[in-house]
């Protein structure tokens, strides 16, 4: 079952300036990054309850490649049943 994915203002600029900063020590690290942040995003809408719950509600997923410095929270507002 697939969910909205919804992504806070806030997110998408953190986003937009983690792939500028990989992208000026390695030119391309950036956008492997960005490639990471969109599989993260496909996963977690596909299953979202595939992630481990951290913090009353709100789950965690760790970007693969980048998993030291950047996770996803992430929090499932409604169930959806079709």
């Amino acid at each position: 079952m697939d969910y909205d994915l919804i992504i806070a203002e806030e997110v998408e600029l953190d986003i937009a300036e983690a792939v500028d900063w990989y992208n000026k020590r390695v030119f391309g690290l950036g956008f492997d990054f960005l490639e990471s942040v969109y599989s993260a995003f496909d996963l977690i809408q596909d299953v979202p309850n595939h992630f481990k719950v951290r913090y009353e509600d709100i789950r965690i997923c760790f970007l693969k490649r980048f998993l030291v410095l950047y996770t996803i929270l992430l929090k499932i507002k409604s169930y959806k049943y079709y």
